[in-house]
């Protein structure tokens, strides 16, 4: 069935690369996504930049995206302490265009590119908030991110946040949990908060 729909949907779908390659690409990427809308055919390059994404840091704005039912980009999360969240951008804000270049139907293989470049390089952002439309610019920073933070509550609460699950979040992680042992000889409990994680590497999870 899966193979039947994907031959059929050939003639309506939107072709970015008209190469065998690319065809056979957007066709299954077009059949993953109505399986399951968080599965996507991804090419080796497209792989390779979400390698680069887990590997704990990158060079951009700090923020993880998604299409929508729309094909627009949405804003997952913005990474904690990055130019993104620095600005203010917030989950589910819409991305309608990078530097005046309209997103919507493109994949997301090319909004990153058009937000990646060189560290202190300016890239303006089109956001639609509900009803609201603005534009934010930032500057492009490297982005060395710990996704792991912690702290203590009340002297004997151990408080752990866990921003995403990439390539180093599990040492990060032992490391905290060995520092509130140090720290914390009596301890009611510990809570892990999860709120805005997108999710990533399925080991590190």
């Amino acid at each position: 069935a899966f193979v039947d729909r994907s031959i059929s949907a050939l003639d309506t779908l939107e072709v970015e690369e008209p190469s065998p390659t690319g065809i056979v690409g957007a066709g299954l990427d077009d059949s993953l996504h109505a399986l399951d809308p968080h599965c996507a055919y991804m090419t080796e390059d497209m792989f390779k930049r979400l390698q680069e994404s887990t590997e704990g840091s990158f060079a951009g704005v700090g923020i993880v995206i998604a299409l929508d039912d729309e094909k627009r980009i949405r804003v997952v999360s913005p990474i904690d302490d990055t130019p993104a969240a620095r600005a203010g951008l917030r989950p589910d804000d819409r991305i309608t265009h990078i530097d005046g270049y309209e997103m919507k139907g493109e994949p997301i293989s090319e909004a990153v590119r058009r937000m990646r470049g060189r560290v202190g390089d300016p890239v303006t952002l089109t956001i639609r908030r509900v009803d609201e439309s603005f534009e934010v610019t930032v500057k492009r920073a490297r982005i060395e991110v710990p996704s792991v933070t912690a702290s203590i509550i009340d002297d004997d609460i151990g408080y752990i946040r866990v921003s995403r699950f990439d390539a180093t979040t599990l040492d990060q992680a032992q490391e905290y949990l060995e520092e509130l042992e140090e720290k914390m000889p009596t301890k009611r409990g510990i809570i892990v908060d999860l709120r805005r994680n997108p999710g990533g590497l399925l080991d590190s999870a």
